[in-house]
């Protein structure tokens, strides 16, 4: 399916004469420079929130493409091909003017898997970093060591195996004198089971024991980091009161992918 909406996307962008663009790369995630604007394109994802986008039937997607291109407010647009039966080449368009400003990230509309969509989101000049990783997050591991509840982000969570294996390589980049150590998302409370913070709500941890070692306290509030064990070169979630400052790793959400 990717290389289908690789194709697609071209298409789309070709169909415009005047189009001037730099594309790279990323999994399912391209970025594209055209006429001095700045783009996002998502593969399998559209805008699927109700009160942030407008629907309409397009004859194509190229011509659902154009509409939001010839309309100055429109910052986003989902191109989702219609089923089996209906008439070919038509596409649901549906288009965003958020965010009002294309520098607020935490604006932009929520994306949900769609099979076979094509998402384009303007983006604010320079802003074409792509996802180091395929889960389409953003990473960054600040110099200075903080405590856990002055990371000053949103800590690194692992909903998926994939992403634990983001989370420990993330780790192994740290210098020596870390000491392998590094605090993420995990915490919990002592009435409930540990969980993922994911700042504007929790979601359990559901890792299983088979992955990764771990300390999870069973009754005592707690936060965790990830250590790796020097003799035995085994990962493993320690638990801690998160009072010692340590490396912490930052995990962003900037395409505002739903998962």
């Amino acid at each position: 399916m990717l290389v289908w909406m690789a194709a697609a996307a071209m298409v789309v962008l070709n169909h415009i004469p005047e189009a001037t663009m730099a594309a790279a790369r990323n999994g399912f995630v391209s970025t594209v420079q055209r006429n001095g604007w700045f783009y996002y394109m998502v593969s399998g994802y559209a805008m699927n929130t109700t009160g942030e986008f407008n629907s309409t039937i397009a004859p194509s997607m190229c011509v659902c493409r154009r509409r939001c291109d010839v309309t100055p407010s429109c910052r986003a647009v989902s191109m989702i091909p219609l089923a089996a039966g209906e008439p070919e080449g038509q596409t649901e368009c549906r288009t965003s003017t958020l965010p009002g400003l294309l520098s607020e990230k935490v604006n932009r509309p929520w994306l949900e898997a769609s099979e076979g969509a094509l998402h384009v989101l303007r983006a604010d000049a320079g802003d074409q970093k792509l996802p180091l990783y395929e889960d389409g997050l953003y990473y960054n591991r600040p110099a200075q060591e903080r405590t856990w509840e002055a990371a000053g982000c949103p800590l690194a969570v692992a909903l998926t195996p994939a992403q634990l294996e983001i989370l420990k390589a993330e780790l192994e980049q740290l210098p020596p004198s870390a000491g392998s150590i590094m605090y993420v998302g995990l915490r919990r409370d002592a009435s409930g089971p540990p969980v993922w913070d994911m700042n504007s709500g929790t979601r359990p941890y559901t890792l299983d024991s088979d992955m990764i070692e771990d300390t999870l306290p069973e009754t005592e509030p707690a936060v965790f980091h990830l250590q790796k064990d020097a003799n035995t070169t085994e990962y493993k979630f320690v638990a801690s009161d998160g009072s010692t400052p340590r490396h912490v790793l930052c995990q962003r959400n900037h395409l505002k992918l739903v998962f």
